[in-house]
């Protein structure tokens, strides 16, 4: 089961930052749908309905900030979803990458 991490619009840089919340999805979600799209006609996920009482750090201002606009909140996966990652590396980091060694994995897996 894929596992994703919320990432929220900052109004002060204009970039998506990570949040601390996580969920666990079975479904396959498109980085380009926000929240509200991915769960439309659904409850929201207990992690996900926390989020407009949560904070988020903004590296660029070095400063907390919150999103409680779920159009402005996305899911992106937290792991490439090769067999031998196990979840230990951000999916940002195998997007540049061809190779399972150029992402850290063996290619043995």
């Amino acid at each position: 089961m894929p596992t994703y991490v919320v990432t929220a619009y900052c109004e002060k840089c204009a970039v998506n930052h990570p949040t601390a919340v996580e969920l666990d999805w079975s479904e396959q979600v498109s980085p380009q749908k926000n929240i509200a799209e991915v769960f439309e006609g659904m409850f929201l996920p207990p992690e996900i309905a926390m989020m407009s009482r949560n904070y988020f750090l903004c590296p660029q201002t070095g400063k907390m900030h919150k999103q409680a606009d779920n159009t402005k909140m996305f899911l992106a996966k937290t792991c490439c979803g090769h067999p031998g990652c196990q979840g230990r590396h951000p999916y940002l980091l195998c997007l540049g990458s061809t190779t399972h060694s150029e992402r850290g994995h063996s290619d043995e897996s």
